[in-house]
């Protein structure tokens, strides 16, 4: 990678708790699927439950742990998948979650149409000699 692209990419890296304080009440939040998901940011946000409300949590199958379930006000956050996983689960037990079924190939649209969300958190690979980054199974 070139000088100018290690620059670039040091001058816009954040930290998880720098990321998670982009987070408004109100906002739609997209953190991920699977393993992929970005549970720091995501730990992040539930340090801050108490100071947000109407939070809505994009997802899908979400392996455990889900630190927004367990946190000291998991009321503070909705959550919203194309897909029922295992934490997902147990936000539908607790009566927070919003289910739409979509094929894979189509959560593009479930982004556009369902769920459009005001930020996006992607768990991604350090940038390759071009500056490209793999935004591996979101």
């Amino acid at each position: 990678m070139t000088e100018q692209l290690k620059q670039e990419f040091k001058e816009k890296e954040l930290s998880a708790a720098q990321a998670a304080s982009l987070v408004q009440s109100g906002m739609n939040v997209y953190i991920g699927c699977c393993t992929s998901y970005a549970r720091a940011i995501a730990d992040e946000l539930a340090k801050r439950s108490e100071e947000l409300e109407d939070v809505t949590i994009g997802l899908s199958n979400v392996f455990p742990p889900m630190s927004l379930l367990d946190c000291a006000n998991p009321k503070a956050f909705r959550f919203c998948t194309y897909f029922v996983g295992y934490e997902d689960r147990r936000a539908l037990k607790m009566g927070s979650l919003d289910y739409t079924s979509v094929h894979l190939g189509q959560v593009d649209q479930w982004c556009r149409h369902t769920f459009h969300p005001d930020i996006a958190f992607l768990d991604v690979s350090s940038p390759d000699e071009n500056g490209y980054m793999s935004h591996g199974a979101s």
